[in-house]
């Protein structure tokens, strides 16, 4: 407790205060008593995490005790949090990434097994060492090795969830019925347990799920002063900011790596963060050096801590952005000093026989990329190439619902639709009865040019039952929605997922192809989906019966198009 006891947040939030009225003492040391009970719970947790994950950096008390320096750093004056804002906030710090222990699942390795994305993880594991496509014989016979592979990632998958249930679970040993909890003051588990498990969660969500879920206040304790109510976004805000920006040597102690051993991208990790001193605040840049200088051999380490240092830098920015926007008091900080080139930030954290320049591949003009590798660069003169790539996609997001949901082989449908709403201006629509997009998939995969939604994350968390040996992707390569701008600069792409009721669904609209920014809006009511799906929506260049168009290919004669042709 010696770090947490120093910081100003501590002193102020939970040090008898001179002006301070009975009740606020009274419920001040209640607050400060059950959160020291609470930390000395979570050590035996956090002490286990570095026997399950050994190549990881400090997750443990120096980690947890380390984020109070941090929030001591960024809140803008002492009076940021009231005491119950704080006391929320520190449980939040300490039950974060417990899910990391196997210990802090009570089942052992059924509870594991119990997640749906284990089967797909594993399926991974067996496929990446052998080359195939594991039968069910082989998933049952996986030996210890892939199991222990598979144990490592569900457990860093899962276990921000996991702290949702930390708090107000209990835990029991093997033939005893008394239940331990890691809070053990019953009326501030009752009322906060499942609130600071929410928000332990949410630094592994996005920031716009955050303001979504936790936007909203909450009153003050029944029992505690009625003006110390709970800024839920603000805690939630500054839980992620600190995790993101401690990076300094307390998360990596250099004995403590020469003693682990990791190995990897871990090892790199432990490499750049034992060189890095605590950081300071000039012209609210966060400032981030190192004594010793990075070697030439250790370029690759410095390397990753400029992406290290790049997240964070993303976390203060969308942090600071959401702060403006709520008017709420902003952080001290709201960039990392030096990231916008890797040359200043080598004048901070040191270089020494070589120049960090960034050589890595770019893409700087993204719409004449799309436009060559997403068109005729690519797909040569073959405008049927479009209506292809969106059956593809069709496919795919019918069969991920199928067998997401257990249905029958035949269920599903793939819509292509012409017509000629206007005399001499065509309409393609491609539609399906699949999974749907989500806001995240919408302004994330299906933007991110190459990127595949079915190989990133967002696609294990959304749908964790895809195992890969149940569902095979026919898209490979993450370019093919953006074909459609060889025949259409005016495209809509109207979508529901199955959490979504028909009000909710979103449109995703280019006016001008890919030279302009695309509108995400809510749908009209006439443009809302009856049934969850997709529906791709291209306003054509040309009447699609033209000579070398989709409907005249080669030498074939040409096809008139009909007002309203389906298949």
């Amino acid at each position: 407790m010696d770090i947490v006891e120093s910081t100003d947040l501590w002193k102020t939030c939970f040090e008898v205060q001179g002006n301070a009225n009975q009740l606020e003492k009274d419920f001040r040391d209640k607050l400060a008593i059950a959160f020291k009970t609470f930390r000395s719970n979570a050590r035996s947790l956090a002490e286990a995490i570095p026997i399950d994950l050994p190549d990881f950096t400090v997750h443990g008390m120096e980690h947890i005790d380390s984020l109070w320096k941090y929030a001591d750093l960024l809140i803008p004056t002492n009076d940021y949090l009231n005491p119950t804002e704080a006391f929320i906030l520190g449980s939040a710090f300490l039950i974060h990434d417990l899910g990391l222990a196997f210990a802090s699942h009570q089942d052992g390795l059924a509870s594991l097994h119990s997640y749906p994305e284990w089967r797909n993880l594993l399926a991974r594991e067996l496929w990446r060492r052998n080359g195939t496509i594991p039968s069910d014989q082989d998933m049952a016979d996986a030996d210890a090795v892939a199991i222990e592979s598979t144990k490592a990632h569900i457990l860093r998958l899962k276990h921000a969830e996991k702290a949702l249930d930390l708090v107000v679970d209990a835990f029991s040993s093997q033939g005893s019925n008394q239940p331990y909890f890691l809070l053990e003051d019953q009326s501030l588990r009752g009322q906060y347990g499942r609130l600071i498990g929410e928000i332990a969660y949410s630094h592994w969500w996005s920031v716009e799920k955050v303001v979504k879920e936790l936007a909203q206040q909450i009153g003050a304790h029944p029992d505690g002063p009625t003006d110390w109510t709970i800024d839920r976004l603000k805690i939630a805000l500054l839980l992620r900011t600190c995790d993101a920006c401690h990076l300094d040597g307390k998360r990596a102690p250099g004995l403590l790596r020469a003693l682990r051993k990791p190995i990897g991208v871990g090892r790199l990790h432990w490499r750049f963060s034992e060189c890095i001193q605590f950081p300071h605040i000039e012209h609210s840049e966060l400032c981030f050096t190192s004594t010793t200088p990075f070697s030439g051999e250790d370029r690759e380490a410095w390397w990753v801590g400029f992406d290290l240092l790049s997240l964070a830098n993303q976390e203060l920015t969308s942090v600071d952005s959401v702060l403006e926007k709520f008017d709420k008091r902003r952080l001290r900080a709201n960039k990392v000093a030096g990231i916008q080139s890797t040359i200043q930030l080598s004048r901070l954290v040191r270089t020494s026989g070589w120049k960090p320049v960034d050589t890595r591949i770019k893409a700087s003009n993204v719409a004449s990329l799309v436009t060559k590798l997403g068109g005729k660069g690519l797909y040569g003169e073959r405008p049927w190439v479009p209506v292809r790539e969106l059956i593809q996609n069709a496919h795919d997001a019918v069969l991920a619902r199928r067998v997401e949901a257990s249905l029958d082989e035949n269920w599903g449908e793939i819509a292509v639709r012409l017509s000629e709403p206007d005399k001499g201006k065509f309409l393609l629509e491609v539609s399906d009865t699949g999974i749907g997009m989500s806001e995240e998939v919408v302004t994330g995969p299906l933007l991110d040019f190459g990127q595949s939604y079915w190989d990133s994350a967002l696609a294990m968390q959304e749908h964790p039952e895809l195992s890969l040996d149940r569902f095979r992707p026919t898209g490979k390569f993450g370019i093919g929605f953006f074909s459609v701008f060889m025949v259409s600069d005016r495209v809509q792409i109207l979508t529901r997922t199955n959490d979504d009721s028909k009000s909710c669904t979103r449109v995703l609209q280019f006016d001008s192809g890919v030279d302009s920014p695309p509108v995400l809006r809510e749908a009209k009511t006439h443009e809302q989906l009856e049934t969850t799906g997709t529906k791709v929506k291209l306003w054509l260049k040309h009447n699609p019966g033209d000579k070398d168009w989709f409907l005249n290919a080669g030498d074939a004669s040409p096809i008139k198009p009909s007002s309203q042709d389906a298949v």
